[in-house]
């Protein structure tokens, strides 16, 4: 079986609806693990012409992804097809809602689809029992952080919101999460 972690990073914007279904995406990272073996994927994204700022968030600039991105299509097409060779069984975000609403926005775009459904795995929804994070009358979502914290995993706070370094917890995460669930 092989797992593919991914998370995205978006240019932030809210659309007039007053949800993120416009956003763009600024990073693409993921891991794929198969077996012992892994491969790691790190892509910033050019095109977007505004990058919302956020409090405690990694500071990308419209001007580093012109510099540094290549282009979504690229990023996309080398996904799917590590992906696709790969067999990827299972795919595990921290929040599927937003980050597959997003990526499989992009991957209709352009005409792209995986060769076979996923298995969709959101860690934020699987811990939120497990964290029990009062919030009014329930357990609210934990971010990625608040789960890393319950699971003992050390967090640099210096690298928050940097989709590759989310992507290394969001698999150390599941890996410890799996462990204590089962």
């Amino acid at each position: 079986m092989s797992i593919l972690f991914l998370d995205l990073e978006t240019d932030g914007v809210i659309s007039p609806k007053g949800d993120f279904t416009n956003q763009k995406i600024i990073q693409i990272s993921y891991q794929i693990h198969e077996k012992d073996n892994f491969i790691k994927i790190n892509d910033f994204i050019k095109g977007v012409e505004y990058v919302k700022e956020f409090e405690g968030m990694n500071r990308v600039t419209v001007e580093f992804l012109i510099e540094n991105g290549i282009e979504l299509k690229d990023s996309l097409e080398k996904l799917v097809n590590n992906v696709n060779s790969y067999n990827v069984d299972k795919i595990v975000c921290h929040n599927t809602n937003f980050d597959l609403k997003i990526l499989n926005r992009e991957l209709n775009n352009f005409n792209m689809f995986f060769e076979k459904d996923l298995e969709e795995v959101c860690t934020m929804q699987l811990s939120t029992d497990y964290c029990k994070i009062p919030f009014n009358s329930r357990f609210k979502w934990p971010t990625l952080f608040e789960l890393a914290e319950k699971l003992d995993i050390i967090v640099d706070n210096n690298k928050l919101h940097d989709a590759s370094y989310d992507v290394e917890i969001l698999q150390k995460c599941f890996t410890n999460l799996n462990k204590v669930l089962n």
